[in-house]
Formats: C-alpha cells, structure tokens, sequence
C-alpha cells in the first residue's frame, strides 16, 4: 500500500513539474480535492451518515458539493496554486493552501444563504470544509517531498555508508539549507555527520536531524575520541560565513596537524559556469583568511552608468584589466574596447569574452599606451563614452632596475590617455593607482603619484571628462605578486622566501579591486564634491607576508618550518617595511559609500604638472636616466630613493604639488 501511494504521488508530481500543460491535471486533482472536502463535511457533521430523503436531499447534497468545487477551482486558479511544482513545496506553499482553503469557505458561505438561505445546512460543516480541503490539499505535496528527498525511503540507508562523512562549522542557515540539499540529493557523495557549533549552548540540539558534536574549543578531544572508535574525521566545511579570523585560523591549524581535509560552502554571490544542482564543496582559499569580510558594493549602481555605453580598457590582458573586462561585459556595455600591448594576453581575454558575452560588440586593440599617435587613433575610431585606466608598470623591483621604461609608461602613457580622454569628449575615466604612491621610496610608486596629480589637476580644473583616481593595496593572485611566487615555491618544495620577518601589506582580492574601480567609478561621477579627491578602499589591518606565507603552506597541506623551510632575504631595493593608504596631508572626507574611503590630496597645477611630464619625457627620449630620476624627485618631493641623486641644483628644485583639494 505504501509504494502504491509512494508510486502514484511520483508520477504526479513528476507530470506537474515536467510536462507543459500539465497544470490542468494538477488543477483537476485541487479540484476533486475540494469536492472531497465538502462531501466528508457534511458526513462527519450529519454524523457521519445521511439523511437520504428523497430525490430533494440528493439533489441537496449534490448541488453543495459542486458549488464548492466550482468556487474552489476559481480560488486555486486566483493564486496559481496549481502552478507550484510539488518537489519544492515549502512554508510559502502551505501558507498558500491556508490562503486558498479560507477564501473557498468565505466565498461559499453567503453563496449558500443566497441560494438556499441555508436549509437543512450544518454550521459545523464550515470548519470541517476547511480542515479537510487544508489537509487534502498539503499532504500529498509534502508527502511528494518527502518522497523526494529520500525522506520515506527505507531503503536508502545502505546508500549512506559509501559516502564522505563531513562535520560542518557552523549551526545557521547555510547549515540547513546544505543539508537538506543532500537530503534530496540521492546521489550525493557527502554525509553530514555532525555539526560543530558555536557554543557549548548547543551541544546535542539538531539541525534537519544531524545533532551538534563539538565546538572549536573542545574539537581536538571529540577528533580524538573518534580515532579510538575508528571513524576518524575526514572533513571539515565551513559553513559559517561570520566566522571569525581566528576561528579560521583555528581550524587550519588542527586540519593541517591532523591532514584533515578543510573546505567551504560556496557563497550565494559566486557565478558558477554550470547548470548543475549538485551540492558543490571549495577548497579553503587564500582570500577566505583576510583578516576582514570581502567588500560587496552597490553592482546596480554600476549598471546603470555602464548599460549601453561604449567602454575602453587598457590594460585589459592583465590581472586587474580582465577582471575589469568580465564584469563590465556583465553590465551590457555597447561597445566594449580591450586595449594592451602583449598580444598573447589580449588574444585570451578577446577570447574569453567572445564565449560568454557574445553578443556585445567589442573590438580587441594592440596598442601601446606609450605611443600618442596610436593612442590618438584608437580613441578615433572607438569613441569611448567610459575608459578604465589599467595599463601599468608595477613590479617594483623591475622598474627600479629599468626607470626610463616606468616613467615612460606610468606618467608618459597615462597623460596620453588623459588627454585623448579630454580632446574626444570621454564621458568619464577612471585611473587605477597604488598605495605605493604615498610617500614612495621607489620609481613605480613616484611615477603613479605623479599619474595621480596630473589627473587629478585635469578633474580640479572643471574640464568635461571627469577623472576618477582609484588607490588600493596589494592584489591576491596578480601577476607579479607574493601569492604566485610562494605557490611556485611551496610546490617546489621551498624554501619560501620572505624578505622581513616584520614586512606587512595592505591586500585584496581581485574582485573585491574591480570593484572599488567600479564603485568609485560611480561616486565620482555621480558627486561633483568628490573633484579632484582620490577613493581608497578600506582594506582592514595590514597582514604579515610571513603569516602569509604560513597559511598557505597549511593551505598546501604541508607544515611550517617543518616540511617548508621559511627563508629571510632582506628587503629589496625600493621595497618598505610597512606600506601605506594616505599621506599625512591627505585628509579623509566623508564618502557615500561604506568600504570606500575618500581622500583630499595634494595635487599640481595642470600647466605646471605639464610642463614638468614633457621635460620628464624629453629626459626619457634622450635615455638620461640621471636628469629623469632628478626631474621627478622635483615634481615628487617626498619620493626618496636610493637610485635617486640625493643633490638638485638650486635652480631645479621646484615644490610642484602645493595646492591641496
């Protein structure tokens, strides 16, 4: 009897989820439903038996129980109860039904005093209606549900042996919502064996039925305790995205000592590539361990500046410049313009986006910022309405060793593109800096900060284009980066090189990067008080690049000075001990948004900051690096730097940046 009705209500629901037009047959089902309803109410209130006297009485009976289901069927089709799909019955659902089951027995109550005044009528028949047509309604849905997740299916405990015993962290809503997913994934390769709670508070409670076991505090002795039983833990995931760094920390410390394998749920704001509903676990990142929540800003606003206009991106093979060029495609631009010098580097992103966004109009340009008449051509023939500024040298190190080539890419080729985006009308443009521009003991860091002013004189001075200056820290996973290199270094089985066991960096993950250009990129245009000001994110508190390197040796699977040797080899030229987000003389402002800050800089007079780039420019073609390195050390007073000539003829020194915004 039970798989007969098991049986029946799976291929019911299975038509109502599966078949077009198959809403009727559910439709049909309500509708019999609800004529049972009423029929069982007046048999239980005329106690449960009827008075059969005549042919008035049959009619009696008869006309009642088809005018109810005539109601009920306008009722259900009124609030597309027949358009539910039964897999997926949720609280919404039976909130519906109740819904569904009183407006029929309001509706049928003066009905029937009109047509009948209510002769020979139970009363109690009203609340019987409504229970019966509530219950007839849920059970077989729910039922279905249950079916459905395995919930009444006795013969599935086998299955659960051959799966991966997980523990999750975490007792919220996540928690739940994963798993009743495997629930209802039959064919899930995970079993949640329990849960890991927050406090001793909730040892022994339940969540879907998997009890709470342990929390951080006591996790070693109850991992012990399952080693003398033989089951010894497998898995952790975190479930709990509010888990603190130190809990973090926590648990990468014990899953490495105890080659426990550690994984996360995947968060509601990641894109996946497939259609798949399988349940999917993440490795533990390097970005889940920032000592701080990732930023998530305002994408709507984002849109609405980006829909329909015609885009252009230098830069646009790089870390920075491709992250830019996929979620920019994402906001339906009109035209989208992929700028760079490194033909291998724009060919992927070219064709990246011609798989995923294939219907924008784009264009793929080699061109070299550096070059002005390239530069001046590219600009004609794309008509940007929005530039992103992602072009750059910025491996300190290299440009310390090649300071004619950073000049001429930072400051040269960023006015190139300022001044296109001035003579062509650009709607607005958005120039990417770094924290090394503050106070700069290198070449890279000088030559953004007079990127920075020069920009900035151009947005001060009211012309059209707005320009919209973006500074932020140390990207995770950038080419160039620590993170690379330490990757390479552990799989090479190390030493992992660190130059300063105090050394530390202000960092963020690539989206989180794309997006403060986005979101300043926003408020800059949008708010005229912002002129000439300078976005910064907030980024926390710096992070020692040893511990850095610790957590991912532990990410790694290996141990710390143990099976990885760490290895100091001294700060390089150029290089700080301690970076930082703003000079002493840039004020913060209040800014609109939470997560960015705004910053009021120093910044140049356009003529003078001009004058100072062409002499710079002259100096870099003639291949003086004597007189370059002299010149911007004048237009950059606090730029201190071995390389640099520590004495100027009195007649060049010259305070350029003295006007502050």
């Amino acid at each position: 009897m039970f798989e007969l009705t098991r049986n029946y209500l799976s291929v019911l629901g299975a038509i109502g989820a599966n078949y077009p037009g198959s809403w009727a047959i559910v439709l049909g089902y309500d509708v019999l439903a609800a004529a049972a309803a009423q029929f069982l109410s007046l048999w239980f209130a005329f106690g449960m038996g009827f008075r059969w006297a005549g042919a008035k009485h049959l009619d009696f009976y008869a006309s009642t129980t088809a005018g109810f289901a005539a109601i009920a069927c306008g009722v259900f089709v009124a609030n597309n109860l027949h358009k539910g799909v039964w897999r997926f019955t949720s609280f919404r659902d039976l909130k519906n039904i109740f819904i569904c089951s009183a407006q029929c027995v309001l509706i049928y109550v003066p009905f029937m005093f009109v047509t009948s005044r209510g002769y020979d009528f139970p009363r109690s028949s009203v609340f019987l209606a409504f229970l019966f047509l509530t219950a007839l309604l849920a059970a077989p849905r729910v039922i279905f549900r249950a079916i459905h997740e395995g919930g009444l299916d006795f013969s599935s405990e086998h299955r659960l042996r051959h799966r991966i015993p997980v523990y999750l962290v975490g007792v919220g809503a996540r928690t739940e919502s994963f798993v009743r997913e495997l629930l209802r994934d039959p064919h899930s390769p995970y079993l949640v064996k329990g849960l890991i709670g927050p406090t001793a508070y909730w040892i022994h409670r339940e969540v879907q039925g998997v009890p709470v076991v342990a929390t951080l505090e006591n996790l070693a002795s109850f991992a012990e305790s399952l080693e003398r039983l033989r089951e010894p833990m497998q898995r952790i995931v975190i479930a709990d995205d509010g888990l603190s760094q130190g809990a973090k920390d926590q648990l990468l410390a014990f899953t490495s000592e105890k080659g426990i394998s550690l994984g996360r749920l995947p968060s509601s704001t990641e894109i996946h590539d497939t259609t798949s509903t399988e349940v999917e676990l993440k490795p533990v990142a390097l970005e889940d361990l920032l000592h701080r929540p990732q930023k998530r800003l305002d994408r709507r606003a984002m849109r609405s500046l980006i829909e329909g206009r015609r885009v252009l991106i230098t830069g646009a093979g790089g870390s920075i410049g491709s992250e830019l060029v996929r979620q920019v495609a994402s906001f339906g631009p009109s035209h989208l313009s992929l700028v760079d010098n490194c033909e291998y580097n724009l060919y992927a992103i070219d064709l990246e986006i011609g798989q995923f966004a294939e219907t924008i109009s784009r264009s793929a340009l080699l061109c070299d910022v550096r070059n002005k008449r390239r530069v001046s051509h590219a600009f004609a023939a794309e008509r940007p309405d929005i530039v992103f500024h992602a072009a750059a040298y910025k491996h300190v190190p290299l440009v310390e060793q090649n300071p004619l080539e950073g000049i001429r890419t930072n400051v040269v080729g960023t006015r190139n593109i300022v001044d296109e985006c001035v003579r062509h009308g650009v709607r607005s443009m958005v120039m990417i800096s770094s924290d090394k521009a503050v106070n700069p003991t290198n070449v890279m860091g000088a030559t953004k900060r007079l990127a920075e002013a020069y920009a900035q004189s151009l947005d001060l001075d009211g012309v059209d284009t707005r320009f919209v200056t973006v500074r932020f820290g140390n990207v995770l996973g950038s080419t160039g980066s620590v993170v690379p290199l330490f990757q390479k270094q552990i799989a090479a089985g190390g030493p992992v090189t660190v130059t300063h066991p105090d050394i530390t960096r202000y960092f963020m993950t690539i989206p989180e990067a794309v997006q403060l250009v986005l979101q300043a990129f926003v408020s800059g245009t949008e708010n005229e008080d912002s002129r000439g000001k300078l976005f910064v994110l907030d980024m926390g508190e710096p992070v020692r690049i040893v511990d850095l390197a610790r957590q991912m040796i532990r990410l790694a699977g290996k141990r710390p000075d143990q099976d990885i040797e760490i290895k100091y080899v001294g700060l390089r030229p150029g290089e700080k001990l301690h970076e930082e987000l703003l000079h002493a003389r840039e004020k913060l402002v209040e800014s609109p948004h939470a997560g960015l800050l705004l910053a009021s800089p120093r910044v140049g007079i356009r003529q003078m900051l001009a004058r100072d780039i062409d002499a710079l420019e002259t100096a870099v073609d003639d291949d003086n690096s004597e007189l370059a390195l002299r010149l911007l050390r004048r237009v950059i007073p606090e730029f201190s730097s071995e390389t640099v000539p520590s004495v100027l003829p009195p007649r060049e020194r010259s305070l350029t940046l003295v006007r502050t915004s």
